[in-house]
């Protein structure tokens, strides 16, 4: 079945740009990309001004060069893809709107195809054709658009400078086309091909992929109220799949910017924010405090009592504190610098009531007050800024740290985060990497003038999601995948008991992983298994030997699941492959985590930290058993904060049933504001101990 998509265009909008040199990819695989020109006489393609060679363009006129560009950007993606169908882009030069550089979407989606890995799901067009092995249309693959009215940097060496790469911008909106977009509707939550008799349609093969964390559904499994809801949940929507997440750790560094309320918990969240453009960056330090709003005179300066134009009348209170901050009237950079002279630790400027539908705003200098700004701060959306002032009555606690413990544009599991920002930015959302990533990806919503022409691991993460979503390596066009692929899976050895067959959180187990060779024989198949994808502590490699060509073979691995895996969550087991001195790629195994923490009791120690005065800080200890079984006569024997020891200890936390906690408060002396440090703590509970160690900032 076939359905013409009229909405599933992505528009670009033009970032800052950097030099950097870089080099086109070089892969040896098979897809023929034809680029169609649907410009009129003397325009776009066609357009006749003479310009010079460039970059290794050769084309003398600007409709040539715009042309070869192009094929460059399409033999990139061909030599990177397989398939024994031509994929036919349309594609043409025209003004678009402001800021747009360009956009391109599959022409048409198929379903229940034969080749199509899934039932009842939609594929674009070109990734159908080619899982068909045949032209499922005769329509083309792809359009394309791009913008007159922007001047490219035409090259094909990446030597942009200042200008949007236009090759760069292809391989984007080429992506787009060939199935880096999901078919669902961000801002009603509803699935292509819904009429009378499928009111819910059908899901699309990326929004199988697509993870809402906090309830532990894809796309597919999800209701059109919970699809609409998920795609405002910025940072909290990953792509679930085994390519990328393997890949997560060759491409994105560690140092993930994060704004997040801590407590209390009807509005504990990540937050969406916008970067201020003056000050020290985000995590410059990390600053964990107590949320306050800023009171100053409703005055010519500003006519609110919140809106931080004229200097702050509770600077006391605000001292050594987050600074909540009103938008409006007066220059960001301002209210930012009274913030500093009142003793704040940081600043949050919200959304006013004219802004109340626009994103958080990103923090422009005024040119004149940013040069006085010493602390880290950022702007947040209407929506959540009210969310803080209702409950600040009651004490909201806060963070705008680097999380050097998270990779940036990943979750704390390793899964590459997907756009997701409230509100909804139409051509936008869901259908991009988020853009903290860093390294910065290609699938970004905005191009960044640091990307190359390469489109996988160790540069991007591409080509990994055009894995996962079915564009299988098939360098003969034979229809059938290449080499080594995992055939089965199964869990011999379980630490917990009663045994379950399945992976609990936490759990030691040992797994038995079956390969196929559709290849060569191997000589001297060695297999590692990665720390990744709720993976912990795994074995050392284990040799699979020869795998003759269409056999299998089986070795056991052992590993712990992550006690941060939920129950229910896919588990991916990924396999780095060598054989001899030929890397062989990686192969992962998916598995479902079991439906309860592993057995006995089991307790995890968190910890936030306040500043009480300018001497002391109190440090809130929460001692929460994710087991199955009471930790009786719980007692919190020893904290420290760096060199500093805790008081008053020991401290009786009692009975902490299953699923409950236990907080202490602890104090510290002559702790120095800013410090990173290391926060331990530990005790007893009748028949074991626990201890958790937390690296933070003090307040």
């Amino acid at each position: 079945m076939q359905k013409n998509i009229t909405n599933a265009k992505r528009s670009l909008f033009l970032f800052a740009m950097f030099v950097v040199l870089g080099c086109a990819n070089s892969a040896f695989a098979g897809a023929t990309i034809q680029i169609i020109n649907t410009d009129g006489a003397g325009e776009g393609f066609n357009d006749p001004t003479v310009v010079a060679p460039v970059g290794g363009n050769a084309g003398t006129t600007l409709g040539q060069q715009r042309l070869i560009a192009f094929q460059h950007a399409a033999d990139i993606w061909g030599a990177t893809l397989d398939s024994n169908q031509i994929i036919r882009i349309q594609a043409a030069f025209n003004p678009l709107a402001a800021g747009v550089l360009g956009s391109a979407g599959s022409i048409q989606a198929f379903r229940d195809f034969a080749g199509a890995e899934f039932a009842g799901t939609w594929y674009g067009g070109a990734l159908a054709n080619k899982r068909a092995g045949a032209d499922l249309s005769t329509s083309n693959d792809i359009n394309a658009q791009f913008s007159s009215n922007f001047n490219f940097y035409l090259g094909l060496d990446n030597n942009h400078g200042a200008a949007p790469d236009l090759v760069v911008v292809l391989l984007h909106e080429f992506g787009h086309g060939l199935n880096f977009q999901t078919f669902v509707n961000p801002t009603t939550g509803g699935n292509l091909g819904i009429t009378p008799t499928t009111p819910d349609g059908f899901p699309d093969i990326y929004g199988r992929r697509i993870l809402d964390t906090t309830i532990g559904l894809h796309y597919h499994e999800m209701t059109v109220a919970q699809r609409q809801a998920a795609a405002v949940k910025f940072g909290r929507i990953v792509f679930d799949s085994p390519t990328v997440t393997a890949n997560v750790p060759n491409v994105l560094v560690f140092g993930s910017p994060e704004v997040r309320v801590n407590s209390p918990a009807a509005i504990a969240t990540i937050l969406q924010f916008g970067s201020a453009g003056f000050g020290p960056p985000l995590g410059s330090p990390s600053v964990t405090a107590d949320v306050v709003a800023a009171v100053d005179p409703a005055d010519a300066a500003g006519p609110a009592t919140n809106d931080g134009c004229s200097a702050f009348t509770n600077a006391a209170a605000v001292a050594g504190k987050i600074a909540l901050i009103e938008r409006g009237t007066c220059s960001f950079a301002l209210k930012a610098r009274n913030a500093t002279v009142a003793g704040a630790a940081a600043f949050i400027i919200y959304n006013n009531a004219a802004n109340a539908a626009a994103g958080p705003p990103g923090l422009g200098d005024d040119g004149v007050n940013g040069g006085f700004v010493t602390i880290p701060g950022v702007g947040l959306n209407r929506t959540d800024g009210l969310a803080i002032v209702g409950q600040l009555a009651g004490g909201v606690n806060a963070s705008l740290v680097v999380d050097p413990t998270i990779r940036a544009g990943a979750d704390a599991l390793g899964r590459v985060r997907l756009f997701a920002p409230n509100p909804v930015q139409g051509g936008s959302s869901i259908s991009h990497y988020d853009s903290i990533a860093r390294r910065n990806l290609l699938m970004e919503p905005a191009i960044n003038g640091d990307l190359t022409h390469n489109v996988k691991s160790p540069d991007d993460l591409t080509l990994e999601l055009f894995r996962d979503v079915g564009w299988f390596p098939d360098s003969d066009l034979n229809g059938v995948a290449d080499d080594l692929t995992p055939t089965s899976v199964s869990v011999v050895n379980e630490s917990c008991a009663p045994s379950n067959g399945r992976i609990d959180p936490g759990e030691r187990v040992t797994v038995n992983l079956n390969l196929t060779n559709n290849g060569a024989s191997t000589t001297n198949l060695v297999a590692t298994l990665q720390s990744a994808g709720g993976v912990v502590a795994p074995t050392g490699p284990q040799t699979y030997g020869v795998i003759a060509g269409g056999g299998t073979k089986s070795v056991d691995f052992s590993f712990t699941a992550s006690p941060s895996v939920f129950p229910g969550q896919t588990i991916i087991a990924t396999l780095q492959l060598q054989d001899g001195a030929s890397n062989r790629g990686t192969v992962s195994f998916l598995f479902t985590s079991g439906p309860a923490p592993c057995g006995g009791v089991r307790l995890v120690v968190k910890s936030s930290l306040t500043r009480t005065n300018a001497t002391t800080v109190e440090a809130a200890i929460t001692v929460e058993n994710i087991g199955t079984l009471p930790a009786d006569a719980s007692t919190l024997t020893t904290a420290k904060l760096g060199s500093t020891n805790g008081a008053p200890l020991p401290q009786s936390l009692g009975s902490i049933a299953p699923g409950a906690s236990a907080t202490a408060t602890v104090q510290f002396a002559n702790s120095t504001p800013g410090a990173s440090s290391t926060l331990s703590a530990g005790g007893t509970y009748t028949g074991g101990t626990f201890s958790g160690t937390k690296r933070v900032t003090i307040p």
